[in-house]
């Protein structure tokens, strides 16, 4: 109860602060300027709206696109197999990699033999000179096989390797010199030197491809992904997409060469459907194909591979899971509004969801900087005040004190947070509406959910509570560390405009995941991965995952306030 008190008399002194009318100015200048400025990105609408007088006339247009748009969903099949078939039979691009290292070695070797027998026995140069042709013409060759080597690799080489074997081979592509008919035998004998001393295929290339390690991938696994997205959904008689294309003539049957504008729009959206069946199955066969041939390395491992660099698993489980639920209960990602996202809208109209999360996003952003700004002055301006002798005389333990301050902190953000949150909503409501259909989330790409977007906001509050938590909690540790209020305050922005810089600049770095900065936004593991984010929104992270997140972010934050305690114990407040 002691610290409640104290946490309640720091509140009162909180808002009795002058700055605390600055701060509310802030926020509703703000929550205005939001309101006016707002222009948001409306959610692209992907259904198909054949033009035509009659249901005759789009029915025949969907007929002659039909075949094209489940070729695109073939031709990922076909991929594969050629895929999985190069790699069983011997002809993988590693196989071929290293054929075209052997033949060029061999022709090397010709060469630089052609030499040794003009030497030996002054013969004629013509022979040198074809070898030199010959091998020549095999080196371009080969650089610009390594050009083109990265379009759908079979084996993981890094960019370091790639590097060196396309150097290897410029240079000794331009260190070569022209044999003209003036060459004597020193100067043969000289290029024979320079050949066995400068381009040793042993050190420079099968130092890297003999360590090179082949994708490889499980047959019955293989199979089971195009059975699962392709025969299920296409080919097989009882296929989804075969029963909905019945489904589609039976509706034309019934109302052909109707021009009524409802039996138009009902057959645009049946085939609106088919083809997010088709686009579904197709972005499934190829998240799984690419999980698969991922499977055995970590993402950060993964990323240091030539054509793996921009892979992010996260986001490609989390787009796998959202399409096989859609598939496997019939549903339709139309039939959901996405996830909220900063600047773009959930659904196809704006709603006050949508204006509630872009407003939430600046004014949590304010707060932030008015909550760093008071907590680290809260211990700091004691010493700096000559108040906190008086305040340690009272019947008060210091670890009630800092508690009390703490609570204080934590009460006074959640006011503001809330306030802002139901005022934001209001002007979102008179401004657009509050109507807006259930939402899809992928909780940490495995597990899906359909809520009131109601909800989503709620997550998202939440979200916002733990990261201004882990501010207030920095704060107060600065605030005990420095005697100086202002060295404190200034010392928190420092650290606060590091974080989002880092967040900028650092996300792909693999070591990034154990800052504790990486994990501040735990929104991202609730469908909302790939989006744009905002001022408190930060990128995915490599190889991270909600339990991860949460908690390094509430293990931080306990670290936190016991190195404020421990400090702040041993503090001489004299």
């Amino acid at each position: 109860m002691k610290v409640f008190r104290l946490a309640r008399a720091e509140l009162n002194k909180l808002f009795q602060r002058p700055a605390i009318f600055l701060m509310a100015g802030f926020l509703v200048v703000a929550l205005v300027l939001v309101a006016i400025l707002y222009n948001p990105t409306v959610r692209t609408d992907t259904r198909i709206a054949y033009e035509g007088a009659n249901t005759t006339e789009i029915h025949t247009q969907f007929q002659s696109e039909k075949n094209s748009i489940i070729a695109e969903l073939s031709g990922v099949v076909d991929e594969i197999n050629n895929f999985t078939y190069n790699i069983n039979n011997g002809t993988s691009k590693l196989d071929e990699l290293k054929n075209k290292i052997v033949r060029a070695e061999d022709s090397f070797k010709t060469f630089h033999s052609s030499i040794l027998n003009a030497v030996d026995n002054e013969t004629s140069l013509t022979p040198v000179r074809q070898n030199l042709s010959n091998f020549k013409s095999l080196v371009l060759d080969f650089q610009v096989y390594l050009s083109t080597i990265e379009t759908d690799i079979d084996f993981y080489i890094t960019s370091g390797q790639l590097n060196r074997l396309k150097n290897f081979f410029e240079r000794l592509n331009n260190d070569l010199p022209t044999v003209t008919t003036n060459y004597d035998k020193d100067d043969l004998i000289e290029l024979a030197n320079f050949l066995n001393e400068s381009r040793n295929f042993s050190n420079n290339v099968y130092s890297i491809t003999n360590n090179l390690q082949e994708i490889t991938l499980d047959a019955t696994e293989i199979d089971k992904i195009v059975e699962d997205y392709y025969y299920n959904i296409v080919t097989d008689t009882d296929s989804k997409l075969n029963v909905y294309e019945r489904q589609i003539e039976e509706y034309y049957t019934s109302h052909v060469g109707s021009r009524q504008d409802e039996d138009i729009e009902a057959l645009n959206n049946m085939f609106s459907n088919y083809k997010s069946i088709v686009l579904m199955a197709k972005e499934c066969l190829e998240n799984s194909y690419t999980l698969l041939k991922t499977s055995n390395l970590s993402n950060s491992a993964l990323n240091s591979y030539v054509g793996f660099e921009d892979i992010n698993k996260y986001t490609i489980e989390e787009t796998l899971t959202k399409n096989t639920y859609l598939l496997n209960t019939g549903n339709y990602d139309i039939d959901f509004a996405n996830n909220f996202n900063f600047g773009t809208t959930a659904g196809f109209e704006t709603s006050a969801y949508d204006f509630t999360i872009y407003a939430m996003q600046i004014l949590t952003f304010i707060i932030a900087v008015f909550c760093l700004f008071f907590g680290s002055g809260l211990i700091a301006g004691e010493h700096t005040g000559k108040t906190m002798k008086m305040l340690a005389i009272r019947p008060y333990t210091r670890n009630k004190i800092y508690l009390g301050k703490f609570v204080a902190c934590i009460a006074f953000m959640l006011i503001l947070l809330l306030v802002s949150f139901v005022a934001s909503f209001i002007v979102g409501a008179v401004m657009f509406g509050v109507n807006l259909t259930n939402v899809l989330l992928v909780i940490n790409a495995s597990q899906v959910a359909v809520v009131h977007p109601f909800v989503v906001m709620l997550i998202y509050l939440a979200s916002c509570i733990l990261n201004l938590i882990f501010y207030i909690s920095l704060a107060l540790l600065l605030s005990v560390i420095f005697r100086s209020s202002t060295v404190a305050v200034l010392t928190s922005f420092i650290v606060y405009v590091a974080t989002v810089l880092c967040n900028m600049l650092m996300v792909g770095v693999s070591w990034f995941k154990w800052l504790p900065i990486a994990h501040l936004d735990i929104f991202k593991y609730f469908g909302g991965a790939s989006s744009s984010g905002g001022f408190l929104t930060f990128n995915t992270i490599i190889d991270g995952s909600l339990g991860l997140s949460l908690g390094y972010l509430l293990g931080i934050i306990l670290v936190f306030n016991l190195a404020s305690l421990i400090v702040f114990k041993k503090r001489n407040i004299a």
